[in-house]
């Protein structure tokens, strides 16, 4: 039902459990509020909110994007060839530094994704990671983003080209919505 009501009306979200006891209360909101609320529509006009989060599998990270550094490659080379004690203390190492890596990598391509996904969108927000409790997802979230949108087949084009560019290094991206645009209207009336 909401995407049919986004699809032919824009949306003001008001945060979350607004209630308004009578129509007297919700017309006096409307008429103190008048003025906010026809900028807030007038942003909104036409566009959707569209999420985007980017995921990593650590292991295919390790194999593709994390090689290109060359330490690391090295030293995976190094451990596949030792054997014992030895190659556990390398094996420990090596994961040591594809966690550096990764940290490294998820900074680097968040800004990078963000940047991108904000030219091809009419304005950008990026919100904070979240947990694999609460994604549902084994895989490492790298990126986080809510986008108001109005050419929606520009912005999953742009993001089509991401996805193929960050595949090789284990990265996997999910786009949601078309969401009211929470992240895009004033505190005051949309989520708190």
């Amino acid at each position: 039902m909401l995407e049919s009501v986004l699809e032919t009306a824009s949306v003001v979200p008001c945060r979350f459990c607004t209630v308004y006891r009578t129509e007297e209360e919700l017309r006096r909101f409307l008429s103190e509020r008048a003025d906010d609320l026809a900028a807030a529509l007038s942003r909104v006009d036409g566009r959707v909110e569209l999420g985007v989060k980017a995921f990593v599998d650590r292991e295919r990270f390790a194999s593709g994007g994390a090689v290109r550094n060359e330490t690391i490659r090295e030293l995976a080379e190094h451990a596949s060839q030792v054997q014992g004690g030895r190659a556990y203390l390398e094996l420990r190492r090596l994961e040591q530094l594809v966690t550096e890596e990764l940290m490294r990598f998820k900074d680097e391509v968040s800004a990078r994704m963000h940047e991108r996904l904000t030219a091809a969108s009419d304005d950008g927000v990026q919100l904070n990671l979240q947990r694999p409790e609460v994604t549902g997802r084994e895989e490492e979230m790298v990126f986080n983003g809510a986008y108001l949108v109005a050419d929606q087949p520009r912005f999953e084009q742009a993001l089509r080209a991401l996805a193929e560019e960050h595949r090789e290094s284990g990265v996997e991206l999910e786009l949601t919505g078309p969401w009211p645009p929470y992240n895009f209207v004033p505190m005051e009336l949309g989520a708190a």
